[in-house]
């Protein structure tokens, strides 16, 4: 068996708080894609409320097919700065569960811009579930290597 780890599906979302517009938010969560997967991936509304009765939507969408993953990854490899590419290399550990997934989250305003930068607060989140044999953050720093994530 080889020592790597897979990409099983993808998830993308972001939450719209009551201040904000669901357009704008569903654009900067388009900007992340590439631009040949934007009018393809439909992003999922779910409604709830928040502790003040405010409105809050949360808008997700689930790649599973593995081209749209890789274009995906690639898509944001190419976009994150040397900073964050440095970040994840260094402290891969702290973006990643006891699960094999991998968390990124980026902010929401930079990426209405068409920027990425990594951040943790109130940001569009692309969970990055993995599946495979070996010792788990080995192999999912070689996998994130090799898709150009990482140093």
């Amino acid at each position: 068996m080889d020592n790597m780890l897979r990409i099983s599906n993808a998830e993308l979302s972001a939450v719209a708080h009551a201040t904000e517009s669901i357009e704008k938010v569903t654009f900067a969560l388009k900007n992340v894609l590439p631009s040949d997967l934007r009018g393809k991936i439909i992003f999922k509304q779910e409604h709830t409320t928040g502790h003040h009765g405010n409105p809050i939507a949360t808008l997700r969408a689930t790649l599973t097919s593995q081209g749209d993953i890789q274009q995906l990854i690639a898509k944001i490899a190419s976009r994150i700065s040397s900073l964050d590419r440095t970040s994840l290399t260094d402290e891969l550990d702290r973006f990643v569960d006891e699960e094999e997934t991998l968390y990124l989250r980026f902010d929401k305003q930079k990426a209405y811009l068409g920027d990425l930068h990594l951040k943790q607060k109130d940001a569009i989140r692309i969970r990055v579930k993995f599946h495979g044999n070996g010792r788990k953050l080995d192999a999912m720093r070689k996998t994130c290597k090799e898709m150009g994530l990482v140093n």
